[in-house]
């Protein structure tokens, strides 16, 4: 995946680039998956990138504070991880937003829900 992902950001250059994953960006940091610094090319000035990790039960912008992952500026990351069901150990909620035919990714935010709503024993 980060030989792909290297690939991707080459072949985009100038463009947008939509990046899904089940970790959030803070499992990057320190890691170097084949020799490939993952984390320098989420922040490539070249491409701009749009990043959902999940992994952790909560959703939210980086730029909230409640995220908790690493920054991949000048590019956007949001953690995508709650929908209740299974742990309900931070914000619920999902993320809306259009992907435009060009590949940007914009009016992206969170949309949360009360954890009364989806965090109830059965």
């Amino acid at each position: 995946s980060a030989r792909m992902l290297r690939e991707r950001v080459a072949a985009n250059r100038g463009g947008n680039l939509l990046v899904v994953s089940h970790y959030p960006t803070d499992f990057l940091l320190g890691r170097r998956p084949g020799g490939i610094d993952t984390i320098g090319l989420l922040r490539s000035h070249e491409t701009r990138i749009s990043y959902f990790g999940g992994h952790r039960h909560a959703t939210a912008a980086h730029e909230s504070g409640y995220a908790g992952t690493a920054s991949i500026a000048p590019n956007r990351n949001w953690l995508t991880g709650g929908g209740g069901g299974w742990a309900c150990d931070g914000q619920q909620g999902f993320l809306v937003g259009e992907i435009m035919a060009d590949g940007r990714a914009v009016n992206v935010e969170t949309v949360l829900i009360d954890d009364a709503r989806c965090c109830t024993d059965p």
